[in-house]
C-alpha cells in the first residue's frame, strides 16, 4: 500500500483490499465446484453482509455463523439459507432461533447431545413447528461434538421425536497440525466422519449430508469427495496464522490493520493500536508455531509487537533497526482476522481509488 493511500485513514484501522478477497473467493468456490462439493462460508471472518454478498454471488449455497444474533443480522440483509454450527442452549435463543426459522427458507441448527437437543424439540413442538438440525461430531477440535458412545441414542432420539429432522453431520477439525501432511489431517476427518454416517445412515434409512472443512483442510476435504459441504471461513481474508499454517501466501492477505507511530524511543516505538486493535488469542511462544510478536509487518518484518497496553502497542526491532519516526504509518497482519475484525466498528474497502467505509454489522453479536 502506498503512502499517500495510508494518509487518506485515519488509525488504528482495518483496511480490506477488494482485489484481493474477490480472488480469495474465487479461488476457495471454484476449488468446491470442481470437486462436486457446496461451499457454506463462515460469515464470522467478516461478520459484513456486502462481503457475504460477495460469497453468494459467487455460488455460495448460503452462509454459516455461530450465533443466533449473527443470523439475525444477516436476515436483516436478505440471507435467507443460515447454517448456525453452534449447540444453542436457554430458552430465549430458543425462541429466537423458531422465530428466526419461519422468516427464512432454511434455518439449520446443531446439537451435540441430549440435553440440547430435548429443549430444542419442546421449542419446535411449542411452535408446531418442526426444526432442521445437523448433529456435531468432535474430529480433533477438542470442542464441542457428539461423542461415540453417545451419538447412536441422540441420532436416535431425534429420528423419533417430533419438532426435530435430522439431515446431516457436521465436524470442525480446525487447523490441520502443519502444512507438511494436509492430505493426512483431512482423510482423517474424512475417515471418522464416515464412521458416524455409517451408523446415523442406519439408524435413518437414508443419505445424510456431510459438512466439514475449515481453511486449512477445505480444499483437501473437498477433493476427497466424502463431504457434500464445506464451511470455511478465515479464507476471505487470510492472516498470519494461515500462512503459518497451510502456506497461504503474503500476498493474498486481503485485510491488514494500519497503525501509526505515536512516540518513539531508544529501544522501541510506540504505535496507536493497543489490545482494542490487535487480537491476543494465539499466545506468543507456544506451540505450534511459537509466534514472536501479534502481528507481521510485511513492509518491516524485522519489526515486533510483543507488548500491549489497551491503548497503546509497543514496537521493537529482532535488528534494532527501527528507523521509524512519530507519524510513519504502518500495515500490520493480524495474527487471527477474526477477533480482528470483531475488534472493528468499520471497515475500509478499497477497489483500487474507490475506499467504502462499511460497518462491521455482525461485531460484538455475544448471544
Amino acid at each position: 500500500m502506498d503512502k499517500s493511500l495510508k494518509e487518506k485513514f485515519d488509525t488504528p484501522c482495518l483496511v480490506v483490499d477488494e482485489e484481493i478477497v474477490r480472488e480469495n473467493i474465487r479461488e476457495m468456490q471454484n476449488e468446491a465446484d470442481n470437486n462436486g462439493c457446496i461451499l457454506r462460508p463462515h460469515i464470522k471472518t467478516h461478520k459484513t453482509p456486502y462481503l457475504a454478498k460477495l460469497q453468494v454471488g459467487a455460488g455460495a449455497c448460503g452462509i454459516t455463523s455461530c450465533k443466533v444474533s449473527e443470523a439475525e443480522v444477516m436476515a436483516d440483509n436478505g440471507f435467507d439459507d443460515i447454517f448456525i454450527a453452534y449447540p444453542l442452549v436457554g430458552a430465549r435463543k430458543l425462541e429466537r432461533a423458531c422465530a428466526l426459522s419461519k422468516r427464512i427458507k432454511r434455518l439449520i441448527l446443531a446439537i451435540d447431545n441430549l440435553a440440547q437437543a430435548e429443549p430444542l424439540a419442546l421449542a419446535a413442538q411449542t411452535h408446531n413447528q418442526v426444526l432442521e438440525v445437523r448433529i456435531e461430531v468432535d474430529c480433533g477440535g477438542g470442542r464441542t461434538g457428539a461423542e461415540l458412545k453417545d451419538f447412536e441414542p441422540l441420532v436416535t432420539f431425534v429420528e423419533q421425536v417430533p419438532g426435530l429432522k435430522l439431515t446431516g453431520l457436521y465436524t470442525f477439525r480446525g487447523l490441520n497440525g502443519g502444512i507438511a501432511d494436509p492430505e493426512g489431517s483431512a482423510q482423517r476427518e474424512v475417515d471418522l466422519m464416515h464412521q458416524y454416517a455409517e451408523i446415523a445412515e442406519r439408524i435413518c434409512g437414508r443419505k445424510l449430508e456431510i459438512s466439514g472443512g475449515s481453511t486449512p483442510t477445505g480444499r483437501e476435504v473437498a477433493r476427497s469427495h466424502a463431504f457434500t459441504e464445506i464451511r470455511p471461513g478465515t479464507y476471505i481474508f487470510n492472516d498470519y496464522m494461515m500462512h503459518k499454517e497451510c502456506g497461504a501466501p503474503l500476498d493474498r492477505m486481503a485485510a491488514k490493520l494500519l497503525v501509526t507511530v505515536v512516540s518513539v524511543h531508544k529501544d522501541y516505538v510506540v504505535v496507536d493500536g493497543g489490545c482494542k486493535t490487535f487480537p491476543t488469542d494465539p499466545l506468543l511462544g507456544q506451540p505450534p508455531y511459537y509466534f514472536e510478536s501479534y502481528a507481521y509487518f510485511p513492509e518491516k518484518p524485522q519489526l515486533r509487537l510483543t507488548k500491549l497496553t489497551e491503548e497503546h502497542g509497543m514496537v521493537t526491532a529482532v535488528d534494532g533497526n527501527l528507523d521509524l519516526k512519530v507519524g510513519d504509518i504502518l500495515e500490520a497482519i493480524p495474527l487471527h482476522i477474526c477477533p480482528a475484525v470483531n475488534l472493528q466498528n468499520k471497515l475500509y474497502i478499497v477497489d483500487r481509488e474507490n475506499i467504502q467505509e462499511m460497518a462491521v454489522a455482525g461485531r460484538g453479536m455475544l448471544q
